[in-house]
């Protein structure tokens, strides 16, 4: 007989830390659909944006910018790809629907994992 209570093993290759407010991903550089970030990793992160349609699978360039963040570059920017994308909250008459996405960072040069690396290190809640 399989225990009921048995804990579930987490099977995320790299923790997740939540994000300060202030810290946005914007779907390529000149895209206007930008979106609060909920949490972020080593291996990719989720945001929160107003669209009315599900983002591709296709792999594009994400760029996450933080608000007063003199430590950081204007934009930092990622090639990803989404891994889920879902509806989380009706529109309304004056706004889209709220979604979140969740995409898979895909071959990090060095220097993009040290720029990740010390946004999640000063960018997350401890």
């Amino acid at each position: 007989m399989v225990k009921r209570n048995r804990i579930l093993e987490e099977r995320r290759a790299h923790k997740r830390f939540i994000a300060k407010d202030g810290t946005y991903a914007i779907f390529g550089k000149y895209s206007n659909k930008l979106g609060q970030v909920v949490d972020i990793s080593n291996g990719g992160l989720a945001f929160r944006y107003n669209d009315n349609e599900n983002r591709s699978v296709d792999l594009f360039n994400v760029g996450i910018m933080i608000a007063d963040a003199p430590d950081l570059a204007d934009e930092i920017s990622l090639q990803a790809k989404t891994i889920n994308d879902f509806e989380i909250g009706p529109g309304s008459h004056y706004f889209m629907p709220l979604r979140q996405t969740h995409i898979q960072f895909v071959e990090l040069t060095d220097d993009q994992k040290t720029l990740l690396s010390k946004l999640i290190i000063n960018h997350t809640r401890k």
